[in-house]
């Protein structure tokens, strides 16, 4: 697994820096006699997986970005997150978001938005610049801007990206991108790919999501 921005949110309550929300499913994790233990296992998990040219995050990435970047931004994340001081990290997740990626960044600022970007970005504009409101499908796109994985000039482009997240995208795939959130959480589908570098020998396994 990766880390999503469920997962971050969780991190935040256990640490005191954000309260349960309205429809939150997280009390019984809390209340757990190894509450503690599942919050440690958890902050332990990686934020993306690369195996075979094909690349696992949960929402996507920066078209700023190549592999080599995102994963070593991924990792200062990681590090952070399994650190004495990850709630002190989880704090500065917390802050408002950023929208712009460049190189001179702070640590703090570039913890932010690789957290951000990994387990929140749907759109983005052809430079890269971030929009976190629109939520629907890629026909709500705001003026100027596009889904992240069709952002021209994409450093990744040469990967095959893994992720989900997106449920108003609903299933989607590409030679070299596979979006599986097919809208579970809406009833519909839970949708799983073996994952393989042939597109031709993916198989897709989808199962039908209770309403309620």
């Amino acid at each position: 697994m990766v880390l999503g921005n469920h997962e971050l949110h969780l991190l935040a309550v256990a640490a005191g820096v954000q309260r349960i929300r309205k429809g939150d499913t997280i009390n019984e994790i809390l209340a757990a006699p190894d509450a503690a233990d599942l919050i440690d296992w958890l902050r332990h998990r990686p934020l993306t997986h690369y195996q075979n040219g094909m690349l696992m995050v949960h929402a996507g990435v920066l078209p700023q970005w190549d592999l080599t970047l995102t994963l070593e931004l991924a990792h200062e994340l990681e590090q952070a997150l399994r650190g004495p001081a990850w709630r002190d990290c989880i704090a500065q997740l917390s802050l408002p978001r950023l929208t712009r990626w460049h190189p001179g960044l702070t640590r703090d600022e570039r913890l932010r938005i690789t957290a951000h970007t990994l387990t929140h970005i749907r759109f983005c504009n052809p430079e890269g610049e971030l929009e976190f409101n629109a939520k629907g499908g890629p026909d709500t796109a705001p003026p100027g801007y596009l889904p992240w994985f069709d952002a021209p000039d994409r450093r990744t482009a040469e990967l095959t990206i893994v992720f989900g997240h997106w449920a108003a995208l609903g299933l989607l795939l590409r030679d070299k991108l596979c979006a599986l959130d097919s809208g579970c959480v809406w009833g519909k589908q839970l949708s799983a790919l073996t994952l393989d570098p042939e597109p031709s020998q993916r198989k897709l396994i989808q199962v039908t999501c209770p309403t309620e």
